[in-house]
């Protein structure tokens, strides 16, 4: 957000810049008018006083300096007051140049604070990303220890001896092979039914897995056998097609060559006037059908209509 609104003011900026060009522009005073619009915004800073003193004591001397160097103006350029409007200068000009000026100084110092606002919410992001760094240690090292608990407790629960009351259709006989202690079934493992049931089930449906999967790769490996023999087969022939191309290359062009663009190129060009021989070759025997269709239609169109009717043996209308 800081930032679009510092485009936006740095944008404003850049038109009063344009603007002040064609202000001034053709204008005699344009280099003084442009020396005015282009001082800088300084911010007020807080003085001492100290320093209120050394800016006095500079400030006078400066201006001895001035009534020091009054006989030397008459050598060299005239320098203007910028706060005063020289003679022939237009008012309005000068007055707007200032406008333009203290309207640039104004956006100038809102992206200072612009600036200031961002540098300010980048220091606190970091702040606050230092202290979300910490607690996500501390955070880690809680679930950590909660994790540790739960496991402690869950083994403490473990220890603890409880009645479970049983049928004796729910126990198989694989569990009460070692049961001659006083422990009884305490060492046994207890499994809902259900569950029990939908493991095995679905033991079952692994092992049919297993044997699908084992088809299909014995059918792809046959495929890929297969594959591989075709492969040789054809690289083989594309050897003995390269060999024939060399055989043929040579005999028509007196040297081997490999077949490139140019060699393509050329040969499409022969095919091409082989098609215009062909079509060429069977244009007279055309021209000689059109001559006989020319003087069978021309008797016909003598003969008159019964004629005509007499050269439709098909049974085609006259």
């Amino acid at each position: 957000m800081h930032i679009t609104e510092k485009e936006e003011l740095d944008l404003v900026c850049q038109e009063l810049q344009r603007k002040f060009k064609r202000l001034v522009q053709d204008n005699k005073f344009a280099d003084f008018l442009r020396r005015i619009f282009k001082k800088k915004y300084r911010p007020p800073r807080v003085r001492d006083d100290d320093e209120s003193s050394e800016s006095e004591s500079s400030e006078s001397s400066s201006e001895e300096e001035e009534e020091g160097s009054l006989d030397s103006r008459d050598i060299g350029p005239i320098r203007l007051d910028p706060n005063i409007c020289p003679e022939g200068c237009e008012r309005e000009i000068y007055d707007q140049t200032y406008e333009m000026r203290n309207t640039r100084h104004k956006h100038e110092q809102e992206m200072l604070e612009q600036d200031r606002l961002v540098e300010l919410l980048k220091r606190d992001i970091e702040a606050h990303n230092k202290i979300k760094r910490k607690l996500s240690v501390q955070l880690e090292a809680r679930k950590n220890e909660l994790r540790e608990f739960m496991l402690e407790k869950q083994s403490c629960m473990n220890e603890v001896d409880c009645v479970v009351v049983l049928r004796y259709d729910q126990i198989r006989a694989a569990a009460i092979n070692n049961c001659t202690s006083a422990k009884g079934l305490s060492e046994a493992v207890v499994f809902p039914e259900k569950l029990l049931s939908r493991l095995r089930r679905r033991v079952l449906e692994i092992q049919e897995e297993i044997r699908l999967q084992r088809v299909r790769q014995k059918i792809n490996r046959t495929h890929l056998f297969r594959m591989n023999v075709d492969l040789k087969a054809m690289e083989a022939e594309a050897e003995d097609l390269r060999a024939q191309m060399r055989d043929v290359l040579t005999r028509k062009l007196g040297k081997p060559r490999k077949v490139d663009r140019t060699l393509d190129e050329q040969l499409r060009q022969m095919a091409r006037r082989h098609k215009y021989s062909v079509t060429y070759g069977a244009l007279p025997h055309v021209v000689a059908q059109l001559r006989t269709w020319r003087v069978s239609t021309a008797h016909l169109l003598q003969g008159g209509p019964h004629a005509g009717r007499a050269a439709a043996p098909d049974g085609a209308p006259p």
